[in-house]
């Protein structure tokens, strides 16, 4: 078991890494890299997703404790839980964005006279 304060630390985590994905649109610095440009938001929000399902295991698992007392409270589970389904229909979202960017760049760089 471990304090409260992890448990709040994970969940500082997971938002920000939520936020820097959602406002770090188009950030391009890995497109020649990878072919893809939003990769880093791609990412971010695997990783933030991850952190959310974990969030909502350890809130009816009781591995949380506040002042040794286990926390188990399952309405903090269905929370995550929605928070997590909210991240992961933004990662498909972000899928097809950069599956649509993709064909654009194959489409352009077939027209391309050489």
């Amino acid at each position: 078991m471990y304090p409260i304060e992890i448990y709040l630390m994970i969940a500082v985590i997971d938002g920000g890494l939520s936020l820097f994905s959602l406002l770090e649109k188009g950030m391009g610095a890995y497109e020649d890299l990878f072919g893809i440009s939003n990769i880093v938001n791609i990412v971010a929000l695997i990783i933030a997703d991850f952190l959310s399902v974990y969030l909502a295991l350890v809130s009816v698992s009781g591995t949380a404790t506040l002042n040794g007392i286990p926390m188990q409270d399952g309405g903090l589970m269905w929370i995550w839980m929605i928070v997590a389904v909210v991240q992961g229909v933004f990662i498909l979202l972000e899928l097809m964005e950069a599956y649509v960017e993709h064909l654009d760049n194959q489409e352009n760089k077939g027209s391309l006279i050489s």
